[in-house]
């Protein structure tokens, strides 16, 4: 199958105070499910949230990584 749209984007930045950040933006990627995801990564541990897993996020430490899991019975009946 042939393309015809812009397929896949990386910017990688630089913040003033020399953080370092990457981007990447794909249109068209086989097998996902209108993905948003985010990761935050830095020295002490790292953080994802997967929209495609939305009732979870993953944490990680130099001790260990861990998935937390929303509870069902905190909240509104309407989330």
């Amino acid at each position: 199958m042939r393309v015809r749209t812009e397929d896949v984007a990386t910017v990688l930045l630089r913040t003033d105070g020399g953080a370092l950040a990457t981007l990447t933006v794909s249109q068209v990627s086989a097998g996902r499910k209108n993905r948003l995801w985010f990761e935050l990564d830095g020295a002490l541990g790292s953080a994802v949230f997967d929209q495609e897993n939305p009732e979870t996020v993953w944490l990680g430490a130099p001790d260990g990584a861990r998935v937390l899991f929303r509870d069902p019975d905190q909240g509104p009946a309407e989330q």
